[in-house]
Order: C-alpha cells, then sequence, then structure tokens
C-alpha cells in the first residue's frame, strides 16, 4: 500500500453512512469496548481491530474484517454477545471471537467518510463525555501498534498517519460505566459534523 492513498490501520470504526469515527488505541485502551457497545443502536459496525482507512483526498475508513474480538471478562457487559462467541472451548487462551456477519449482518457497514478520530479512555465514571485533544495524541495512539503489526511499514505508511491526524478532529473519549451512553455521544458529535 506504500504508494497507494490507503492504509491498514489498527483501530476499530463505527459510524453511518454519512459519516463515522475512527476509534484508536493501544491494546487495553477500551477501543473494542467503545466500537462494540455501538452495535444495536443507530451506528454501524466497520470494524474492530483492523480497518483500510484512505487518507486523501478526504478520508474515509472500509472494513476489512466482520469479526469482533473482545477480552473474555468483558463478556459480561455485554450478554448479547455471549452466544454468538466463536471460541468458547479456548477463553483461557483467547480473546472471544464473534463473526458478526453471521449473528448480525445488519449491523455491519461497509464504510464511510470519517468525521473524528477518538482515543478511548476508560474513567471507572459512569458517564462518557469528549474531551478535545491533540493531532499529536491521535499519532501517539495510531501509528505504534499499526506500524509494529505491519512488518516493512515505511517511512510512508507513518505520513499517511501523520496527515490522518491532521486532517480529523481528535477526541479523548472518556469512556464511562454506563456503555449505552457511549454511542449516544458519538451520535451527538457526527450530529455536528464532528466539530
Amino acid at each position: 500500500m506504500r504508494d497507494l492513498p490507503q492504509q491498514p490501520i489498527h483501530a476499530g470504526a463505527v459510524g453511518r453512512p454519512d459519516g463515522g469515527v475512527l476509534i484508536a488505541g493501544r491494546n487495553g485502551s477500551g477501543k473494542s469496548t467503545s466500537t462494540l457497545a455501538c452495535l444495536h443502536s443507530d451506528l454501524r459496525f466497520a470494524g474492530d481491530h483492523y480497518v483500510l482507512v484512505r487518507v486523501d483526498p478526504e478520508p474515509y475508513v472500509f472494513s476489512l474484517y466482520s469479526t469482533a474480538k473482545l477480552e473474555p471478562h468483558d463478556l459480561g457487559r455485554f450478554p448479547k454477545l455471549k452466544p454468538m462467541v466463536n471460541n468458547h472451548g479456548r477463553l483461557t487462551s483467547e480473546k472471544a471471537l464473534i463473526f458478526l456477519h453471521d449473528h448480525a449482518p445488519g449491523e455491519i457497514v461497509r464504510g464511510f467518510p470519517l468525521r473524528a478520530i477518538l482515543l478511548p479512555r476508560v474513567t471507572g465514571r459512569r458517564d462518557t463525555r469528549l474531551e478535545r485533544t491533540t493531532p499529536a495524541a491521535a499519532l501517539m495512539a495510531l501509528a505504534p501498534t499499526t506500524l509494529v503489526h505491519l512488518q516493512g511499514a515505511s517511512q510512508e505508511a507513518f505520513g499517511k498517519l501523520a496527515r490522518l491526524a491532521r486532517k480529523l478532529p481528535v477526541y479523548t473519549l472518556e469512556a464511562g460505566t454506563d456503555l449505552s451512553q457511549i454511542p449516544v455521544v458519538i451520535l451527538e458529535l457526527l450530529e455536528k459534523g464532528g466539530l
């Protein structure tokens, strides 16, 4: 992909056909929890672990996989997902793997324009809110895992990530314990055009 405008990115994405958000962060940051909290809402799932992003001319995300992964200890927070887990017998050594196309095909979207980048942070508080942050914070969330996972990732890939971080507004998603608030907060942001 070095010479193309697209870049595989370690992130999740949820949205609607008219626009959505990239949810980025290191493993354990709340990326999957935030993404999966949006299932069965007005938002659709484009990805949980890896997505393809076209950076230029305007940021657009493409779904790569219809799978979701969740730490086994987090399954209690998502009772509707428990019957969808594909690898029940291996949860002592693997994340729970869910093939959404098999169980919830209406929840999946092929892609959408990106309106913002969200960096989840688990707060332990009940309520979810957004706090504006910097393009540098987005780059620090996107680059390390994306570049480490993709063997041979290049300076061009880093450049794409940096351009993406500069093109979109960036927010810390201070994720609360009431998971139903996460899609509501994201939808409110999208209604404002990501600003």
